[in-house]
């Protein structure tokens, strides 16, 4: 047979194989579509067409694992707001006042419009624009409260020792979302990053692993000036975040060019090594404890994994979360949907994948990070609630002048038994070194 006949018989079926695969692709396809288009016009519930699909897209993503979901037109605003670490609002939290049933004001945020305005911690805010707040939920409320850049909403506000209740107008305005949070704040909303009972530790809270969070903790551990003989890094209730922001911040404490996380995909090839460099932030001399729970996850356990493997730093508290699977983002409708898919497993430098799904399988507590020895703290629920609604309180009280304007309020350190125990043993540290030096 002449060669042109057999090159063209190749391509022949080349081209059969392609039209067969993409047949195949469509043929369910047209099967979803078709099957859309029936529930959409004979189920005894109705349901419009892009709540069929944001369900399948949930459906099917749902097979995976836990991480992977479909986030819709609906939640894309906020998603993008959590990762950018900004919103549109006017600066507060607030929550619901069952009692009053109404909006109670938990904390406005230093220097945004809502504290320029005047509102204050435990105003009730019986009214948005005209419209009651009785019976709203806190979800519904928040989104009365966000609106445009630049618009104003009007709050009817009842404060305690007022007779009657009165209007506050705030101008609505881009409310960043701060991810480092220190011991107390000071008058001028700024945070103080030392330890109020101990100003010879330095303590830092990140919340989350956003796009402004290595910078944040990089400008925090710069104001302590190196004036501080320990540090407290506490990684508690954060689920984790951008991967870039996890390896960042772990080469502020580390100082050598050392694995900090290696992510393979699903058959076990490396897509990527991360390495800290020689730079550091935090005297690689001083002391560091960081502090975590079961709700330390994903971004958290990166960096904890990273700085117990190469003994930066003790690990205190309880085992970790175990999240060890990165999540891709994927644009699906341009600005309106995201495809959040887990693509690979990151590994510490140890060598150990830490995700509970695939741990569990070989040995069931060996998921997560997990303490030191001897520096594991377990807490009951109710010690749990106690040091939550301790630190709320201290997030809400300022320093002024060194002093404590609730003199009355129990020490933070005796209330948490797990900063307690990474006090404790950054003091023997200390102490130690103290007697070393003649």
């Amino acid at each position: 047979m002449p060669v042109r006949n057999l090159v063209f018989i190749g391509l022949a079926t080349i081209v059969s194989l392609a039209c067969y695969s993409i047949a195949a692709r469509n043929r369910y396809a047209s099967i979803f579509s078709e099957a859309m288009d029936i529930v959409r016009t004979e189920a005894l519930v109705p349901k419009s067409e892009r709540e069929l699909f944001n369900a399948a897209m949930n459906g099917m993503l749902g097979i995976l694992d836990e991480n992977s979901t479909f986030i819709a037109h609906d939640q894309f605003e906020t998603f993008n707001e959590d990762l950018n670490q900004q919103f549109v609002g006017v600066g507060m939290t607030v929550d619901r006042d069952e009692e009053r049933n109404a909006l109670r004001v938990i904390s406005p945020i230093p220097g945004t419009p809502a504290y320029k305005a005047g509102l204050r911690v435990d105003d009730r805010i019986l009214e948005i624009d005209g419209m009651t707040t009785r019976d709203l939920s806190q979800q519904d409320a928040i989104k009365r409260i966000r609106g445009p850049r630049g618009k104003p909403v009007l709050f009817l506000v009842e404060r305690a020792g007022e007779e009657s209740p009165f209007e506050i107008e705030v101008v609505r305005d881009a409310i960043p979302v701060p991810s480092v949070y220190g011991d107390r704040r000071r008058p001028d909303g700024t945070w103080s990053f030392v330890l109020q009972d101990d100003p010879r530790i330095g303590y830092i809270r990140l919340l989350q692993f956003g796009k402004r969070s290595t910078d944040e903790l990089r400008e925090a551990i710069q104001a302590l000036d190196g004036k501080i003989d320990a540090f407290i890094l506490d990684l508690r209730y954060n689920p984790g975040g951008l991967l870039d922001a996890a390896v960042d911040i772990s080469d502020m404490f580390i100082g050598r060019e050392v694995p900090v996380v290696e992510t393979q995909r699903r058959d076990g090839t490396v897509v990527r090594r991360r390495f800290a460099t020689s730079k550091t932030e935090l005297d690689p001399d001083i002391p560091v404890v960081v502090i975590v729970n079961e709700y330390s996850a994903s971004a958290s356990e990166i960096v904890a994994a990273c700085l117990q493997d190469h003994k930066r730093a003790v690990i205190v508290g309880k085992q970790t979360w175990g999240k060890g699977t990165v999540q891709d983002l994927i644009t699906l409708e341009p600005n309106r949907s995201v495809l959040r898919l887990t693509t690979a497993s990151y590994w510490r430098p140890s060598g150990q994948n830490i995700d509970r799904t695939v741990r569990q399988l070989e040995a069931p507590d060996q998921f997560g990070v997990k303490p030191n020895k001897d520096f594991e703290v377990l807490l009951s629920p109710g010690e749990m609630t106690a040091i939550g609604r301790a630190r709320n309180e201290r997030d809400q009280t300022v320093i002024e002048d060194g002093t404590v304007t609730d003199p009355d309020q129990p020490s933070w350190i005796g209330t948490d038994l797990p900063l307690k125990r990474a006090v404790d043993h950054l003091h023997s540290l200390i102490n130690s070194r103290a007697a070393a030096i003649p």
